[in-house]
């Protein structure tokens, strides 16, 4: 949390820290950090209570143990609506339904008005398989079909490598090798990745410095880095930070290789869950994901502009015809545009000087840092099926 303070993108110069914390006897049982931003309706402004970190977080909660969180709740939403004003809205996203603080929304108390609306799903694949290949077999026959033929596009059209490490040590050179991916992907355009803002890549380089366990993957093809995968340990699951691939290498699709190894990774490693955090769940169910429905809980205080304001958004949406769920990724879409192109588009010149400079780090990782590097006979041996496709049995028609 300390850390995204310190490098918070999206901070603006009169925002305010509002910790919150329970205390029983003295003993501290639990906490909630809030910030206070100013923000604008009908042109006014007003001031807005959230969770301190919009960065990666997963259905932000109270801090307690399970039995003192719904006290905790009660009592820091009754010090907000009858000690403390100053405030004309309260928010926090990503809402389970097992969240103490989603009631809020339901009862709000006098002068106050509540309402929860639907926002992204989480999606987690829980891991209770005993290895890749009984996972892999308990996929939709349909995709797994799909995942093993792209998966033998990439793998027959040049030498494979990937990479595995949460070397402490080699972070710096991981994460380099992570945003030079991500350097030539669709986000860097779509500014969607960790470089987009200067804070938040010291974020994540900060966050690399610090004693949390943050796995790379890195997929290399003839000697490019062309996919890459973040994720973060916590409590026995691997949350899922960021994903990039080279758009040049966008026909071979390496998402589909690097999802199905970071899975074996993670059982190899007893990981309990493999959290992909939010959006896309339509793509992210096809990999056994669980959805969670997740809500955003808002409190108003009445008369106020936010509430005015919600109340004529609440008239507008009913009077709106509902529209179909989008099915892709719009910014991506964008940035790319369609994928059409069956061979890679990068010149040759500029893969075989992009290998040359990858070289000396991948040999430094190797020889300086704890790190599985699967090629060759180790790589085949990790994949759920066979890399190669098999021979056709279907007889040639013959004339009658």
């Amino acid at each position: 949390l300390n850390t995204y303070l310190a490098h918070n993108e999206f901070e603006a110069p009169d925002d305010l820290l509002l910790f919150m914390i329970a205390l029983r006897r003295g003993q501290l049982i639990g906490f909630l950090p809030l910030r206070s931003t100013r923000e604008r309706a009908f042109g006014l402004p007003f001031r807005k209570l959230s969770y301190a970190a919009l960065g990666y977080h997963d259905r932000p909660r109270v801090v307690a143990s399970i039995g003192d969180e719904e006290a905790c709740s009660a009592a820091f939403y009754r010090h907000l609506t009858h000690q403390m004003g100053g405030w004309d809205m309260f928010e926090l996203t990503a809402q389970d339904p097992e969240s103490t603080l989603r009631p809020l929304a339901e009862t709000p108390g006098r002068r106050f008005w509540g309402r929860c609306y639907e926002t992204d799903p989480n999606t987690t694949i829980p891991i209770d398989y005993p290895t890749l290949g009984a996972y892999y077999k308990s996929l939709d026959g349909v995709f797994r079909r799909k995942v093993t033929a792209r998966c033998r596009r990439l793998l027959g059209s040049g030498r494979v490598e990937v990479i595995f490490s949460s070397d402490r040590q080699m972070r710096d050179a991981l994460l380099e090798l992570y945003l030079s991916v991500e350097a030539r992907s669709w986000k860097a355009d779509a500014k969607a990745g960790i470089t987009r803002h200067p804070k938040r890549l010291t974020f994540f380089r900060e966050m690399c410095k610090s004693p949390l366990e943050v796995m790379f993957e890195i997929i290399i093809l003839d000697g490019v880095p062309i996919a890459a995968l973040a994720a973060l340990e916590f409590e026995g699951s691997w949350y899922v930070l960021e994903s990039t691939y080279d758009a040049s290498y966008a026909s071979l699709a390496p998402g589909y290789l690097l999802h199905v190894l970071a899975i074996g990774e993670a059982i190899t490693r007893q990981q309990r869950a493999f959290n992909l955090l939010h959006a896309y769940s339509y793509y992210k169910l096809s990999w056994n994901g669980v959805s969670t429905p997740t809500a955003a809980v808002q409190v108003f205080r009445v008369p106020s502009l936010p509430y005015i304001k919600a109340r004529c958004g609440d008239l507008k949406r009913r009077m709106r015809r509902p529209s179909a769920p989008v099915q892709f990724n719009p910014a991506r879409r964008a940035a790319a545009g369609e994928e059409h192109s069956s061979e890679v588009t990068s010149p040759l010149s500029a893969n075989v000087a992009l290998a040359e400079r990858t070289a000396p780090l991948l040999e430094s990782l190797t020889s300086n840092g704890q790190i599985v590097r699967l090629s060759e006979g180790t790589l085949i041996a990790a994949l759920p099926f066979d890399p190669e496709p098999k021979a056709s049995t279907k007889r040639a028609p013959t004339k009658s």
